[in-house]
């Protein structure tokens, strides 16, 4: 901070000192999501997302120094998963359970969920 700042009316942040947001905490508050430890990705749907706080699931970050590749990266993901789902078949490995695991990536603690298996060409 360049200078002292103060957060909802009574947390001083003093000058100098470095700030950073958890956004893996942030998109696990039940404040803002109902069962936010589940997978739901219905909660983002067109009708589900105009009653969630647009502030609160922010992967691109949002305002005027957001992310200015986020567009190219969704278009990037859709094209992989059309990749995987032409070419693959997929199956859940039922042996191992979700769990999660933080680090830098919020990600399955255990990469052996699913199987992927080439499909044949005709």
């Amino acid at each position: 901070m360049k200078e002292e700042f103060i957060i909802g009316g009574n947390i001083k942040i003093p000058k100098g000192m470095n700030l950073s947001l958890s956004f893996h905490a942030l998109s696990r508050r039940p404040k803002y999501f109902e069962n936010p430890d589940e997978f739901d990705p219905e909660r983002f749907n067109d009708t589900n997302k105009r009653n969630l706080n647009y502030l609160a699931y922010i992967p691109f970050s949002s305002g005027p120094k957001n992310c200015i590749g986020q567009h190219m990266a969704l278009i990037e993901v859709k094209i992989i998963l059309i990749h995987f789902i032409r070419n693959f078949k997929i199956t859940l490995n039922e042996d191992v359970p979700l769990k999660m695991a933080s680090s830098t990536l919020y990600r399955p603690a255990d990469d052996r969920l699913v199987f992927f298996t080439k499909k044949q060409t005709k």
